[in-house]
């Protein structure tokens, strides 16, 4: 039948119409909305796509969704930046085939598009774990996590009051006031850095690994002045 559909879209407009003509005859006609997802999709409609999608999975056993349906609700939903959408059928597509492990940074994408980047570091610790080679996941990975470290500082140091760190101005004040990081701070920034210090390793980045660096050296307790 999907072979029949393909052919229909060389004539997109005659293919729609004569499924939507079967949907009126039978308003649930899940295999005509299966048809019109595909012809939909193939020609990059992708909201009609994925509405049609939608339609065929509705009240399918979970033991018989089509994989191939879902991946068109997911990928007409990445098009058109529907990011919660992507995340939640991006997972489901993941859970229907676990195999395709290279879904899990197209996850981590979606979360991180969507505004979630917890989501999106939990997502790129599983994709890196599950193939360790994959270095673009771990760069995007490495990079988040500096930049938690480096917002979790921030947040910090906005927090205290603090001056800058000596080395961010030419001349220090004499009047520079030198304050602690309180413990849970420190137990917070010293995790943080110890995760993504075991990825800036393994990615073997040498940009990266100075910036972490940077960040090591300004989580330092400065000393009291004498």
């Amino acid at each position: 039948m999907r072979e029949g559909a393909a052919l229909l879209a060389t004539d997109v407009d005659a293919a729609t119409a004569k499924f939507q003509a079967a949907i009126e005859l039978v308003p649930e006609h899940r295999g005509a909305y299966a048809h019109l997802a595909r012809i939909h999709f193939d020609a990059e409609r992708w909201r009609p796509a994925r509405h049609a999608a939608r339609r065929a999975l509705v009240d399918v056993d979970p033991e018989e969704v089509d994989a191939e349906l879902v991946e068109i609700v997911a990928r007409a939903s990445v098009a058109i930046e529907d990011w919660e959408e992507a995340a939640s059928t991006l997972s489901r597509l993941l859970e229907l085939d676990p195999s395709r492990t290279e879904l899990i940074a197209e996850v981590a994408r979606a979360h991180l598009e969507r505004g979630s980047t917890s989501d999106a570091i939990e997502a790129y610790v599983v994709a890196v774990e599950r193939r360790p080679n994959d270095t673009e996941a771990r760069t995007m990975l490495v990079d988040l996590m500096l930049d938690r470290l480096e917002q979790s500082l921030d947040a910090s140091t906005r927090e205290r009051g603090l001056v800058p760190w000596p080395g961010d101005v030419d001349e220090e004040p004499a009047d520079w006031t030198y304050i602690a990081f309180e413990p849970h701070d420190l137990r917070r920034i010293e995790r943080l850095t110890e995760d993504a210090r075991l990825h800036v390793d393994a990615l073997n980045d040498a940009e990266r690994n100075a910036r972490l660096s940077g960040l090591v050296e300004r989580s330092a307790t400065p000393p009291d002045p004498q």
